[in-house]
């Protein structure tokens, strides 16, 4: 199945078989098949309607599921129920329901545990609402990585305050501005007691606490923008799930790259997490560094910020001006 043929093959003849039996055993019932045809854009009845309002070039089946629950409501049905087991697609419903009228369910679980979630009566705040995409596609999706360390439950609270911060992320052309403002709400999930707007500050300060692992450590200011990228292009994707033919850019650039084989992988970060000289640092754990056995005053050497003494009372304090991408 790692060859796209293979899997274009299968999904073309699960769909024609998918038809062939809702002709046979459910007469009555329509089925729409979508997607898994050699043409993008064919769409197919088992009752020969004219469905040609849901041809569409969408690549995800996540977003087709908006397109034909939309369809569905222009059709009259006052009640859509969608069978899945995906967060993007609740996600996705829960931002459109607004958009729709009637009911809109979504069944979930698995047949021992199976359940309906009401998502017409899930009540958000108007920029929760507004934003409700945005923030899972920052904190975490199926295209998306997590932020190290924090999961939805965490972050949620931090976008219940400060939702206002990704207005912009995901609609039209990605700027400076609008990268510094969720870089900001990066700052209030990795250091919510702090009143810090800038990553890179976020990360030298746990760098000075003690946290020496680049793994530990929070996401570089470069890191972080291809992340923001990222949660850019798929934020807008998603924002047309409701347009059958939309047009949306290539995510080469947007935090992607494609390799000789013409495969995308995400672009981590346009320089290395930390210069070449700080790969093997050494810190010591001295209280002042008054006497030889500290490990840097044997060497001759300044101590850093990443010390325990923390440079404060320290005998060899190292002394630099940092600079931020703010200055």
């Amino acid at each position: 199945m790692d060859l796209p043929e293979n899997k274009a093959n299968l999904t073309k003849f699960l769909s024609d078989q998918m038809m062939l039996e809702a002709k046979k055993s459910r007469p009555t019932c329509e089925l729409i098949t979508a997607g898994g045809f050699e043409e993008e854009t064919k769409v197919a009845s088992s009752q020969g309607s004219d469905v040609e309002q849901l041809q569409s070039s969408h690549e995800e089946a996540d977003t087709r599921i908006i397109l034909h629950a939309k369809a569905a409501y222009m059709d009259g049905y006052e009640r859509i129920i969608v069978s899945c087991r995906d967060t993007d697609v609740l996600v996705l419903l829960t931002h459109f329901a607004g958009q729709l009228s009637g009911e809109l369910w979504m069944r979930t679980g698995r047949r021992q545990k199976r359940r309906y979630v009401a998502v017409h009566d899930i009540q958000l705040t108007p920029t929760m609402q507004r934003n409700i995409q945005v923030y899972h596609a920052v904190t975490g999706c199926d295209t998306v990585s997590q932020p190290s360390g924090h999961g939805k439950k965490t972050t949620w609270k931090v976008f219940q305050q400060h939702g206002a911060l990704l207005d912009d992320l995901g609609r039209g052309t990605l700027s400076e501005s609008t990268i510094r403002s969720v870089e900001e709400f990066f700052c209030r999930i990795y250091s919510p007691a702090s009143d810090e707007t800038n990553i890179s500050d976020v990360r030298y300060r746990m760098f000075q606490k003690g946290t020496k692992y680049q793994e530990k450590l929070r996401p570089s200011r470069k890191c972080l923008e291809q992340h923001i990228k990222r949660a850019h292009h798929q934020a807008q994707v998603w924002f047309r799930a409701d347009v059958p033919i939309p047009e949306i850019e290539s995510p080469i650039g947007s935090g992607w790259y494609e390799d000789a084989t013409r495969r995308l992988y995400p672009h981590v970060s346009a320089d290395d997490p930390l210069p070449n000289e700080f790969t093997d640092i050494v810190c010591c754990k001295c209280k002042n560094c008054a006497t030889s056995r500290c490990s840097y005053r044997a060497k001759n050497l300044k101590c850093i910020a990443a010390c325990t003494c923390n440079n404060g009372v320290c005998h060899k304090p190292y002394s630099v001006a940092i600079e931020t991408d703010s200055e």
